[in-house]
């Protein structure tokens, strides 16, 4: 008899076994893949959206503008969230392109930042293009438009004081001074707007937004408890004086040297003036490389600061 219930014994012992097996299997998928379709899912159900913070408007001594904020929209995508059922007849016709030319400028995020990171396949889209983008933004998931400050200057003079700013480098990225920076974001490159960073540069904040059936953000997540407000930048307000400077800039025009106004009784500065220089406008916007090359290459070397 008991030779005969060991077989048995054994079948039971396997079930029990197979059964333990299998529970756990469960559970080892519930808590490892089932969270990760949760996350997937939180993914697409909610729209995380950066901000940035408009920088500091910098005004001369009177309280005259000098450099302020224009809010522009480039259009976003991360290449491997793009449907192969896309519409890229229909998005190119919303966008004013033609298909070689959205082809490229896709093929140029690739190559830049990997399929897997989000770059912008136009900058600056024109008011008719954001509009346009923005009615039908249901029919182009893994597209998306971010507001962007950039800076203008509306004296067009005062450039080299002043300076510029362009995207962080990758280089620029492994340095102590940028760990707080992403890539493509911008900072300060030369001018007071370089060495008055920290307090031009404000803290971007974000915002959760849950999307509805058409992919479309809508109501804050949460109500709003995830968010962080952004923080604009300090403003600053020179010794310097405006209309002195461009008055300056004016006589020097077409020659090469330096003046430097200076205030005798309390030593400040009321112009500081490079020639030749150039319209601080030109690096800005789409054709900020284009115009640097053109400055760069210019035999009378007006990046050069001589004062």
């Amino acid at each position: 008899m008991s030779l005969a219930a060991n077989p048995r014994q054994y079948v039971i012992k396997f079930i029990f076994i197979g059964i333990a097996a299998v529970m756990l299997l469960r559970l080892f998928f519930l808590q490892i893949f089932e969270d990760k379709y949760k996350v997937m899912a939180n993914d697409i159900a909610i729209y995380r959206k950066v901000v940035y913070p408009p920088r500091g408007v910098i005004y001369d001594r009177k309280g005259k503008v000098m450099l302020y904020n224009q809010v522009v929209y480039d259009l976003m995508v991360t290449p491997n969230t793009v449907s192969k059922k896309l519409d890229t007849a229909a998005l190119c016709d919303v966008l004013s392109i033609n298909i070689p030319t959205f082809e490229k400028l896709l093929d140029k995020i690739r190559i830049k930042n990997g399929p897997m990171r989000k770059g912008a396949l136009i900058e600056e889209l024109t008011p008719a293009q954001t509009a346009r983008f923005q009615e039908n933004i249901y029919l182009f998931p893994g597209f998306e438009l971010a507001e962007r400050h950039i800076r203008s200057y509306p004296n067009a003079s005062a450039g080299m004081v002043l300076g510029y700013i362009g995207e962080v480098s990758p280089g620029m990225l492994q340095k102590d001074r940028y760990a707080s920076y992403n890539q493509g974001d911008y900072t300060g490159l030369v001018g007071l707007e370089s060495q008055y960073e920290e307090v031009l540069r404000g803290i971007r904040g974000v915002y959760f937004l849950e999307r509805d059936n058409f992919n479309r953000p809508r109501d804050p997540y949460k109500g709003g408890t995830l968010d962080t407000p952004a923080v604009a930048g300090r403003s600053l307000e020179l010794y310097l004086d405006a209309e002195l400077q461009e008055y300056g800039e004016k006589l020097m025009a077409n020659k090469i040297g330096s003046v430097v106004a200076i205030d005798p009784k309390t030593g400040g500065i009321l112009s500081l003036i490079s020639a030749p220089t150039y319209d601080p406008n030109m690096l800005k916007g789409r054709e900020r490389s284009r115009n640097f090359s053109k400055l760069y290459l210019d035999a009378t070397h007006p990046l050069l600061n001589r004062a």
